[in-house]
């Protein structure tokens, strides 16, 4: 039985949608909010959880922690005006009892889908199911198994022309590394590092572009500093690569084959792929939550601040938008109208911006602090914004923002909490 627009919205009740574009669905058992991660930053640059391939966008969604659902990983498809059946695309253990363990998903050109997820925080294990048929999400396998290399946590897929990617934090938390899958490989290859992010071990994150040119992979890596109470992120980097092997900073004057020659140390990403580096000031903090390419430009939405003295709290500055102009790095505020920096916040809390493109101009959405309302701006020279149109809006439950499609730019999707759980999926068509 599927959901379509009318059904949906009717028997929701007040959810407050607002508009003839938006869909909603009933999922039941989405991921609880006890850690945060259907909602938080990492949401947005961590997990790749909207593909769109067959005419179809393809939605994963994680059940609830503990038995009996035990972090299911879900599949539901969406045409535009209708939802399709959520079907397991990788059923959960007693060892899943971990935020590590949303879905991320994938689709090779041949059709087949692929699931990933971490087992969990503890044994890291990377398991990867995969359709039993191109297209169809009626019936998956488990399709391959990593163990004992480490890291594992927050895979995503990527693609490069025929070749698919599977990006994690790799064999220490220091380190980015990835899988490698071509078109007629039978299974993913072994794991190799990219790129080291710091020398201490501490926390590395990412956010991978999202892009409709499926040629070459962006990358936005950044440091988290956990020797300090607020652990800010104190380094962020970008890198991209053509072929998954070859990876180098973003005016490509610089690269380095990482399966040849090792990956990218933390010395060379700071002379050749930095953006900000905060080598004196401990609690400066910079952290892209979520990034995307337009034509051959790369964008990332950026919390920037200073540690607050409280574990995660951060005293945001601003948010901003950085880009490389082909001579440096630009950074574009976002008015403090829009916004409300300064502020402070903790960052483990849902992430209340997320920013897309049309394909003529760029579309901010806004979640309320209260988490009761979404508001869409709009600005084609990232200087000038539009008023603001609430496209979400309810006056007791709230919603979190889950990201866009990453290669289609055109459907945006939500989180709405029906009071019970954090259960259900709202899409924004933009």
């Amino acid at each position: 039985m599927s959901t379509n627009f009318k059904k949906a919205i009717e028997s929701s009740g007040s959810i407050g949608i607002v508009g003839a574009k938006n869909g909603y669905y009933f999922t039941n058992n989405i991921l609880n909010m006890d850690y945060n991660y259907t909602y938080n930053p990492g949401t947005m640059g961590y997990f790749s959880r909207i593909y769109y391939a067959n005419g179809k966008y393809y939605l994963a969604w994680t059940k609830l922690k503990g038995t009996p659902n035990n972090d299911d990983n879900m599949i539901c498809t969406f045409n535009g005006t209708q939802f399709s059946t959520s079907v397991i695309g990788r059923a959960g253990g007693e060892n899943d009892v971990d935020g590590h363990a949303v879905a991320s998903l994938g689709i090779d050109n041949n059709g087949y889908i692929y699931m990933a997820r971490t087992e969990s925080d503890t044994t890291n294990n990377l398991i990867i199911s995969r359709s039993d048929n191109p297209y169809d999400i009626t019936s998956f396998s488990i399709f391959q198994t990593f163990t004992g290399e480490g890291g594992h946590i927050y895979p995503y897929f990527a693609k490069i022309d025929n070749d698919l990617f599977l990006i994690i934090r790799g064999a220490s938390d220091s380190l980015f590394a990835t899988y490698k899958k071509g078109l007629t490989d039978e299974t993913f290859a072994a794991l190799y590092n990219i790129i080291q992010i710091n020398t201490t071990d501490d926390k590395s994150y990412k956010s991978v572009c999202r892009t409709e040119i499926e040629d070459e992979i962006g990358m936005f890596v950044m440091w988290r500093d956990t020797s300090t109470t607020s652990r800010p992120y104190r380094r962020l980097g970008f890198i991209k690569t053509t072929d998954g092997v070859t990876w180098g900073n973003v005016d490509a004057s610089w690269s380095k084959n990482v399966v040849a020659s090792g990956y990218i140390t933390v010395a060379e990403l700071i002379t050749n792929c930095i953006i900000e580096n905060s080598l004196t000031e401990e609690d400066d903090h910079f952290f892209c939550f979520d990034s995307f390419r337009v034509g051959n430009i790369y964008y990332g939405l950026v919390e920037e601040g200073k540690a607050a003295g409280v574990v995660y709290n951060i005293n945001i500055s601003s948010i901003n938008i950085r880009y490389y102009d082909g001579s440096i790095w630009q950074k574009k505020v976002i008015p403090a109208s829009i916004t409300n920096a300064p502020y402070t916040r903790s960052y483990a809390d849902k992430v209340l911006f997320h920013l897309t493109h049309d394909g003529t101009q760029f579309i901010l959405f806004v979640l309320s602090t209260d988490y009761k309302t979404i508001t869409k701006y709009t600005s084609v020279d990232l200087d000038i914004w539009s008023s603001g149109q609430i496209i979400y809006k309810n006056g007791t439950y709230g919603y979190g923002l889950r990201g866009s499609c990453i290669n289609k730019f055109d459907l945006m999707s939500v989180g709405f909490d029906n009071g019970v759980d954090f259960a259900n999926l709202g899409t924004f068509k933009y």
